[in-house]
């Protein structure tokens, strides 16, 4: 059995009015990298059917997991977030310094079995704020 828990993550570009022109550039390249990055293949094989391609990004969603940091699998995922990182928030260089790195985010969230065990983060100039964590209990 083990320990369980869910999983979300969202790789994604922003769109506003000062964005806009760099917006559709920026999602070509999250989608490359997703796609055709040296970790994609890896993640693929790993997670591929827990991954949406949306309008905006890379969802990526697993339910009853366990997901321990020791897991090779689990530390695919956290390798390619680390990539993610280096590849597009924090590269101030891409696109020969047009400010693209600036839109784009990444969120994730996990609950666990325990209701105080509840992790999230977000990293990026422009996070929405697209998840969030709501336990409940509704009797219909």
């Amino acid at each position: 059995m083990g320990y369980r828990s869910n999983v979300v993550a969202y790789f994604y570009v922003t769109k506003n009015d000062s964005t806009e022109p760099l917006f559709d550039r920026a999602l070509t390249l999250l989608k490359l990298w997703w796609t055709e990055g040296e970790h994609a293949r890896a993640i693929g094989e790993a997670w591929g059917s827990y991954v949406e391609v949306t309008e905006s990004g890379v969802l990526f969603r697993c339910d009853d997991v366990k997901w321990y940091e020791h897991y090779t699998d689990i530390k695919l995922f956290n390798e390619a977030v680390k990539q993610f990182r280096k590849t597009f928030i924090d590269n101030g260089e891409l696109d020969g310094g047009s400010g693209i790195n600036k839109l784009f985010c990444y969120e994730f969230a996990r609950t666990g079995e325990d209701n105080d065990d509840n992790e999230s983060e977000t990293d990026g100039y422009g996070c929405e704020y697209r998840i969030s964590i709501n336990r409940s209990i509704e009797v219909n």
